[in-house]
């Protein structure tokens, strides 16, 4: 069973965003996402997604103020990873 689905069509995918805790709060997550959606718009991408861990209140605040909207919650299916939140940004 795959945790997380490969993208739809004209859909790219972002994963694995993380930024060291001495660096947080100071705009780098943003930052990359945002260039991340002008390169996926470069290459003819329509929408940008990721997976974030529900409980994970500060990644899920930001997407939010990105504009990122929740299209699917996901419940874990082990019992040890965290319930997540899929979620799209049309570009």
């Amino acid at each position: 069973m795959r945790l997380v689905k490969p993208p739809r069509k004209g859909c790219y995918y972002l994963c694995h965003i993380a930024v060291d805790p001495q660096w947080r709060g100071k705009g780098i997550a943003a930052q990359l996402i945002n260039f991340m959606a002008a390169r996926a718009q470069e290459l003819g991408y329509s929408t940008l997604s990721l997976d974030v861990a529900e409980l994970n209140i500060g990644a899920l605040r930001l997407y939010q103020q990105l504009g990122f909207k929740i299209i699917k919650r996901n419940k874990s299916y082990n019992g040890v990873l965290d319930n997540h939140l899929y979620m799209e940004m049309a570009l």
